[in-house]
């Protein structure tokens, strides 16, 4: 009984160690408490019952829950990433093992399941959890892999002794792994990977970052432009230019002549600097995103009009001063985008435009928004100081 406990003891400090290490990737703690939760189970089961919790049935039973719900999971309903949905089901098979009475081919295949958890940990985790959880294997697997080895050796040797020789060992005389030899081995093993994890993720952040043992990570091009929503770096190759028309300006003064063409405009769409995640539940959705929403904020704007009049909004707060100076009059002509940034001269004064009922504008950055992407073609004008327009 007791190596039956020191056994499960063993296999719940691998288990947690790499449950930790996929929570910390997923930003979710669920299974770290289920893991918790059936290694208190199953040690109240093999202190007070004498016996595993699950009996095999029920073991199978679960084990092929545990399939069903890989496939939701992954293909019907939630949909997350392919590694990330095999981790979740591989840890329930190594629960649905730790619990019920064992052969040595199912303590062979949870150890099996141990080391490639600790694959996929290091593969979505690069934290600095990674090398404590290495040393966690290291210490509590190694020894349990030794006892493994050994108990088949000795398995097999019984066997052999059974079916050539006629004789059998006693159990009481079944050699056992020495515990200091397993103690001072796993120990050093221990000590040399932890030293190992602190040089690659301290000493050189950049080769355990995100992917286990990537050196060069993807980096960002001096400038990206386009109308998509995302613009994810794994997925930006060479950006290819196309003929089709997306916007017409006409750039007029105050009084209707047309500006120079060698005065330069400032056009402002949209300003996205953070690169962050969407959903950091299911890491996904990776792209560019806007880093002052809470700082700035934004502001609903209503185009009203008169009897003779077009709708128009003054896009400026009365304690704000206006630099004093030529007016620049933009009139924009978008074609569908299937996106929501209109693009104007910095900064945008006025907005005027016969179908456009509300527009957004970022206080910060001064730009502006639609609440519906662009389905089809919008006109509007924007009046704009000529001032920092020309010297943005």
């Amino acid at each position: 009984m007791n190596a039956a406990i020191r056994q499960f003891c063993s296999e719940a400090a691998m288990l947690v160690g790499v449950a930790a290490l996929l929570a910390t990737a997923e930003h979710s703690w669920w299974y770290v408490v289920v893991v918790l939760a059936a290694g208190a189970t199953g040690l109240w089961s093999l202190l007070y019952r004498g016996r595993p919790f699950l009996s095999v049935n029920s073991a199978r039973i679960l084990g092929m829950a545990a399939f069903g719900f890989l496939i939701i999971e992954w293909g019907w309903r939630i949909s997350v990433p392919m590694v990330l949905a095999l981790s979740h089901f591989m840890v329930l098979i190594c629960i649905t093992k730790w619990l019920q009475p064992r052969s040595h081919r199912d303590d062979a295949m949870m150890l099996i399941l141990l080391l490639l958890l600790l694959v996929v940990g290091g593969i979505v985790g690069g934290n600095l959890l990674f090398p404590l959880v290495l040393a966690v294997y290291a210490m509590a697997g190694c020894r349990r892999f030794i006892t493994h080895h050994l108990e088949g050796e000795v398995a097999r040797s019984d066997l052999r002794n059974a079916r050539v020789l006629g004789t059998h060992q006693p159990n009481e005389t079944t050699p056992q792994p020495g515990s200091h030899a397993q103690g001072v081995s796993s120990l050093s093993i221990a000590a040399a990977t932890l030293g190992l994890g602190i040089v690659i993720f301290v000493a050189m952040p950049r080769v355990g970052a995100g992917m286990f043992g990537q050196v060069s990570q993807p980096v960002a091009a001096g400038a990206l432009s386009g109308f998509g929503r995302s613009i994810e770096f794994t997925s930006v190759g060479t950006i290819t230019e196309s003929d089709k028309p997306v916007m017409r300006l006409v750039v007029t003064d105050e009084y209707g002549a047309p500006i120079a063409g060698n005065t330069p405009l400032h056009l402002r769409g949209e300003v996205l600097d953070l690169y962050a995640c969407r959903s950091p539940k299911t890491n996904r959705g990776w792209g560019w995103r806007r880093s002052g929403v809470a700082e700035h904020g934004a502001a609903m704007y209503e185009l009203t009009s008169s009897e003779d009049t077009v709708p128009a909004a003054t896009l400026f707060h009365k304690d704000i001063s206006l630099p004093d100076g030529p007016m620049l009059i933009q009139e924009y002509r978008l074609e569908p985008t299937d996106d929501i940034s209109l693009f104007a001269c910095y900064p945008p004064i006025e907005i005027i435009s016969p179908s456009l009922k509300t527009v957004r504008k970022w206080e910060g950055s001064q730009t502006l928004q639609t609440f519906r992407p662009l389905r089809r073609p919008l006109e509007y004008t924007i009046r704009s100081p000529a001032v920092p327009a020309t010297a943005a």
